[in-house]
C-alpha cells in the first residue's frame, strides 16, 4: 500500500526514462511494421479463459474494451497471454475490423511496456509492472468486477467500468 501511495503522489523510484521509451518505440514500430511515431499507442494484456472468467465474460470485456479503441486516434496492440489461444480475441479483432490494432503473441512483454503510452489489463502482475514502470494503467473492471481496489483508490491506476471511460482517460493523455 505504501509503494503504491508513493507512485500515485509522484514519489515512486519509478520514472520513465525518455530515451528507452522512444528506442523502445522505434523498435515496436519496425517489428510491427507500422508507424506508431505520431499516435498514442496503448498496450493491452488479455487473459485466458480461467474461472470465474468464462469464455462469454472475456468475449464481453474484450469487446466493450475493443470496440471503444476502435473509433480513438490511437495504435493498440493486444498481447496475448501465453496460455491464450487467441480464438475469441481474433473473432472480436475480425468483428471490429480496425485498422489500428494489432493482435501479438510473443513474449516480448517489456519492449511494449517501454513503449506504450497507455497500459490496459486485467487482474495480473502486468498491472504491477505497469504501475513500477510509471505508465499510466487503467484496469477492466467491466461487467461489475472490483480489481486492483487499492491501486485505484490511491490513483496509481484507473477503473474502466463502462464504455467511455478509456476515451476519457486518452483526452487527459493528449
Amino acid at each position: 500500500n505504501q509503494e503504491l501511495k508513493e507512485i500515485s503522489l509522484g514519489n515512486g523510484h519509478s520514472v520513465v526514462d525518455r530515451g528507452n521509451y522512444i528506442s523502445a518505440r522505434e523498435k515496436t514500430s519496425n517489428r510491427l511494421g507500422f508507424s506508431i511515431q505520431k499516435k498514442l499507442l496503448v498496450l493491452i494484456a488479455c487473459h485466458p479463459v480461467f474461472e470465474p472468467h468464462t469464455a462469454t465474460r472475456k468475449y464481453l470485456i474484450e469487446k466493450t474494451l475493443l470496440n471503444e479503441l476502435a473509433g480513438e486516434s490511437v495504435f493498440v496492440i493486444v498481447k496475448l497471454h501465453p496460455q491464450d489461444d487467441s480464438g475469441i480475441t481474433k473473432e472480436i479483432l475480425n468483428e471490429i475490423g480496425s485498422d489500428n490494432m494489432v493482435l501479438v503473441k510473443d513474449f516480448d512483454f517489456d519492449l511494449y511496456l517501454k513503449a506504450c503510452d497507455l497500459f490496459i489489463g486485467t487482474g495480473s502482475c502486468s498491472l504491477h509492472q505497469a504501475i513500477s514502470a510509471g505508465k499510466v494503467v487503467a484496469v477492466m473492471n467491466y461487467e461489475g468486477e472490483s480489481q486492483f481496489p487499492v491501486a485505484i483508490r490511491y490513483k496509481a491506476a484507473f477503473s474502466l467500468k463502462k464504455e467511455g471511460d478509456v476515451h476519457q482517460i486518452l483526452d487527459r493523455k493528449s
